[in-house]
């Protein structure tokens, strides 16, 4: 694998219901720094034993959970709106009164030359911070792959095109 570093940008964008990426994307603001996580879960394995103990196998039950976290400290309201819904307008954002579930394809590109694609990703989206002197208040995202629509992908990293 070739090595992985530095965030250059970020986009979502509607899903294709397939393991690609949309054509129309739409840029998020900067990332805060140092908050870029991407985290894998290990699987989960049950051992195939005997009667008497002895371990045949090992076999994989579930995969391991897939998450990335970001914030972004430039963000537009129709940004807030596509995120975490409610309604943005010219002048600001209000938030909606019920949780709105946001899919959406996740796409974060590294300045070492690949994109990270997440084709259908749960996104939840929230507000955290400080705003003293030396803070500011950020937007916070989680993205969790889910399966595509046809079925054939979750997540991967490919030469950025």
């Amino acid at each position: 694998m070739n090595e992985l570093f530095a965030i250059k940008g970020s986009r979502y964008g509607t899903p294709t219901g397939t393991a690609t990426m949309p054509e129309v994307m739409t840029e998020l603001g900067e990332n805060v720094k140092g908050s870029v996580s991407i985290e894998e879960s290990e699987a989960s394995k049950t051992k195939i034993k005997t009667e008497q103990g002895t371990l045949l196998r090992e076999a994989v039950s579930e995969n391991g959970e897939v998450t990335i976290t970001a914030q972004y400290h430039d963000v537009s309201y129709a940004v807030l709106e596509a995120l975490k819904g409610g309604t943005a307008t010219a002048d600001g954002w209000e938030a909606g009164t019920k949780f709105e579930k946001r899919d959406l394809a996740f796409q974060i590109t590294l300045e070492s030359g690949q994109d990270i694609n997440l084709y259908n990703a749960s996104i939840t989206a929230t507000v955290t911070g400080n705003g003293n002197s030396d803070g500011y208040i950020a937007l916070q995202i989680k993205a969790t792959p889910q399966v595509t629509a046809d079925g054939q992908g979750l997540w991967g990293i490919k030469n950025a095109q």
